[in-house]
């Protein structure tokens, strides 16, 4: 899962440090109740069909795809994240007040 967002999100090698950092820091929070909310409604884009819990498993991949393009805000221009943020559009539905 997380070799397919590190591809999606195009990460450079300091981006994919950073990634891991992040992730680290934070403990993997994944029960946070935002996420879970908003990972019932969230596209599936990995199509992954060997699912036990399809909440469990949406929340997983939001949060990281939330991190990945906290990251890639973080250390890019705004200008370069247009397309990223256009992308979280289709994906995560209200991205907007998520992030």
């Amino acid at each position: 899962m997380i070799r397919s967002i590190v591809k999606k999100f195009l990460f450079n090698e300091l981006e994919l440090i950073f990634f891991g950092y992040v992730l680290e820091e934070s403990k993997w929070k994944v029960e946070d109740i935002e996420v879970r909310k908003h990972a019932y409604f969230m596209n599936d884009f990995l199509n992954i069909t060997e699912v036990k819990d399809l909440l469990d498993y949406k929340a997983v991949l939001l949060y990281l795809i939330l991190t990945a393009y906290g990251v890639k805000f973080y250390l890019n221009e705004e200008a370069e994240m247009l397309v990223f943020s256009a992308h979280m559009n289709t994906i995560v539905k209200d991205f907007g007040t998520l992030f």
